[in-house]
């Protein structure tokens, strides 16, 4: 099944990605906009993953359409609030010496509005200043300043935007007198109104709309209706929009239809894990842990298990464990095992054993955001050859405002000046099966 997942929800000018999931190889798939806003020009591009930009508020319903199905991803925008922010920097700022003349008349200019992207971003000089302006949701924005890709030297400042936050909304659910009542506790934001609430069926179950009745915050269902899975979005609207909340309502009938001898099962998976509302965490920087007389491996970290548990602590917190050309691990160049340096796959799970069996939890970073650029995939993608193509971001040459000469027409991008870090392209269902592999 290829299904897109649940209903998305956005602001105007928001982008949508939109990518059939599980994807096969060889797969074909295309999208087009099977319902639009009356006022929206909205369009869709080629290919199996592309981006809805909704440019009105409204109810957008993509389709997607692959050899034997067709599903559809149902997109709801909400208005824009946005206000012009405006940022600015002097030379002191930077801690410049000399004359500010030989400065330059335009300062990149990153921060969170722009996913802290390089070369997108500019600020102009105006007198002794450096200015640029963004239109921004409510709330206190930071913005950074510098004049070249290496960010030696930076300045920063920050804007507020003034205005309502977002509103929450919770789900809980009940039977009653063999209907599934679904309540929304909505709450409104600190200096907003009070806010109303949409709910939204999910095109993966076999739920009909016919069968739900919803009244206010509240939406009912009887049991007879519901399939085997049915699973409920809701959304608190008012001058924004929250984060919706889901139920996932299911039953242990074998027909495939509730009955009221089934039990039902309410799950929420937008809920933390209950272990983590309390717990202490312990992070352990797996390649130095051990001290700087002896290398760090699985078996060192297991060998000072019993110290970490004296310690009281309830999870650790392991930093990457793939092959890395550095210390720190973050830059992978292999996300199907673990470093050889550290240890074997087998060493690892004994570790995550001892642990466990310590009453310890493990997590650990799973970077596949980005990749080392020394990784073979990387290597073969800026080579040119064909079946890598699509594996890493694309910018313009224009964009690019490192030092590095990146042998051809564009550069690959990245956040900040991680240029040793390039970003993996999430709209390229080659790679997106390469990471399912």
């Amino acid at each position: 099944m290829h299904h897109p997942g649940p209903p998305r929800f956005a602001a105007v000018g928001e982008s949508v990605e939109l990518a059939p999931r599980q994807p096969e190889p060889d797969m074909a798939a295309e999208w087009r906009l099977a319902e639009r806003p009356a006022a929206s020009t909205a369009t869709l591009g080629d290919g199996p993953v592309c981006h809805l930009e909704p440019d009105v508020p409204g109810v957008y319903r993509a389709a997607v359409s692959t050899a034997d199905e067709t599903h559809e991803q149902v997109v709801r925008a909400f208005p824009a609030v946005t206000e012009t922010a405006r940022f600015s920097v002097t030379a002191k700022d930077f801690d410049c010496d000399g004359d500010t003349a030989d400065l330059a008349d335009r300062a990149i200019v990153i921060g969170k509005f722009n996913d802290f992207t390089m070369g997108t971003h500019w600020a102009e000089r105006d007198g002794d200043e450096w200015v640029i302006e963004a239109d921004l949701p409510p709330g206190t924005h930071h913005a950074i300043f510098s004049f070249d890709g290496s960010f030696e030297s930076t300045a920063t400042d920050e804007a507020t935007v003034e205005g309502p936050g977002r509103p929450r909304v919770e789900l809980t659910s009940e039977t009653v007198d063999e209907v599934l009542v679904v309540s929304a506790d909505a709450h409104a934001a600190p200096s907003g109104s009070e806010p109303e609430v949409e709910f939204y069926l999910d095109g993966r179950d076999a739920l009909a709309e016919s069968a739900v009745i919803i009244d206010g915050d509240e939406l009912r269902v009887p049991r007879e209706a519901l399939p085997e899975t049915a699973r409920i979005h809701a959304v608190a609207v008012a001058e924004r929009h929250s984060v919706a909340d889901t139920l996932v309502i299911g039953h242990d009938g074998e027909t495939g239809e509730a009955t009221a001898d089934d039990t039902a099962t309410v799950s929420r998976p937008a809920d933390p894990p209950a272990w983590a509302g309390d717990a202490t965490i312990y992070e352990i920087f797996v390649r130095s842990f051990a001290g700087e007389t002896v290398d760090t491996t699985f078996e060192a970290i297991e060998r000072r298990v019993p110290y970490i548990e004296s310690l009281g602590v309830d999870v650790v917190w392991l930093t990457p464990i793939q092959a890395s050309p550095t210390r720190h691990g973050y830059h992978i160049t292999d996300f199907f095992d673990t470093a050889t340096d550290l240890g074997t796959r087998e060493e690892f799970e004994s570790l995550v054993d001892r642990f466990h069996d310590a009453g310890i939890r493990v997590i650990f970073d799973l970077v596949i955001n980005h990749s080392s650029r020394d990784h073979p995939a990387f290597q073969l993608h800026r080579a040119g050859v064909p079946e890598y193509e699509d594996y890493y971001e694309r910018i313009p040459a224009s964009q690019d405002v490192s030092d590095v000469d990146w042998a051809g027409e564009d550069a690959p991008g990245h956040y900040f000046n991680w240029t040793r870090i390039p970003n993996l392209n999430y709209d390229s269902l080659e790679r997106m099966r390469s990471e399912e592999r």
